[in-house]
C-alpha cells in the first residue's frame, strides 16, 4: 500500500518548497521530492522516530528521523479520515494526532 500527497515542506525561516511526499508501504520508504529542483530524498521506515499531524495547524504534517526533521502543511485537504488511517497504520506507535 502507498500513497503521493502534495504538500509545502518548510526549507528555511518563512521559506517553503512544494514537494511530493511518497509514502510506500510495501518497500517501507518516504521519498520527499521537491517539484522545483530535482532534489528527492529517500528516508527508510526504520529512521523514522516520531509523525506528528496537527489538524488544528493548517494540517501540518512533521516526520522526524534520525538525521533531520521534516515540517510541512498539506496544500490540499486529503480525505482526511482515510489520510489519518493510513498513517496511524503506517506507522503504527510512532504516529501522534495533536487534538
Amino acid at each position: 500500500m502507498s500513497m503521493c500527497f502534495p504538500m509545502n515542506i518548510k526549507t528555511g525561516f518563512f521559506k517553503v518548497e512544494p514537494c511530493i511526499v511518497k509514502i510506500d508501504c510495501k518497500s517501507s520508504q518516504m521519498v520527499i521530492a521537491y517539484e522545483r529542483t530535482d532534489e528527492a530524498y529517500l528516508v527508510e521506515f526504520e529512521s523514522i522516530r516520531r509523525v506528528i499531524y496537527n489538524p488544528h495547524m493548517q494540517h501540518e504534517l512533521e516526520f522526524q528521523t534520525d538525521h533531520n526533521t521534516y515540517i510541512g502543511t498539506l496544500n490540499k485537504e486529503p480525505s482526511l479520515r482515510g489520510f489519518v488511517d493510513f498513517l496511524k497504520v503506517s506507522f503504527k506507535d510512532k504516529y501522534l494526532e495533536i487534538n
